[in-house]
């Protein structure tokens, strides 16, 4: 009987020994993947901090080369520009002098006028056009409620 007690608390304490050794397992396994979570967690918040900073990096990069592009076109085109002024203004005051530009004033002006008056006549002619279709259409319709 004496042996059956100290074998059953034997028993009872290799239990307790090995239900204290299963949770203190449990425990550091569980620990281990809250550190490998959390490593990865961290590993990922890094990964995703670096796109978005080499995607910023990236974008300032092209916005700064683009308006350097601008910046040289316009510095081009101001030059073009400046070009074709200058001899505009050489052309102008040459032509000034000769007077070829009031000879070219005066084509232009009656050029305008013929043009206008040619409009003018288009104009009156559509809108008698109008009126004569307006006419006819108000004497068939009277022709129609009267006539018939």
């Amino acid at each position: 009987m004496q042996n059956k007690r100290i074998l059953q608390k034997r028993e009872n304490a290799a239990r307790i020994l090995q239900s204290c050794i299963r949770g203190w397992l449990a425990r550091l396994h569980y620990r281990n993947l809250l550190h490998e979570v959390s490593s990865s967690k961290r590993e990922s918040a890094a990964i995703t901090l670096q796109k978005f900073i080499r995607g910023w990096l990236a974008r300032t990069f092209y916005r700064k080369l683009l308006h350097e592009q601008n910046t040289k076109k316009r510095e081009n085109a101001s030059i073009v520009i400046q070009k074709y002024v200058r001899f505009w203004l050489a052309r102008k005051s040459k032509m000034q002098n000769k007077g070829i530009l009031q000879k070219r004033r005066n084509a232009a002006r009656i050029l305008q006028s013929c043009i206008r008056g040619w409009l003018a006549r288009l104009h009156y002619r559509n809108l008698l056009h109008e009126v004569s279709s307006s006419k006819r259409e108000s004497a068939a319709i009277t022709l129609q409620v009267y006539g018939a």
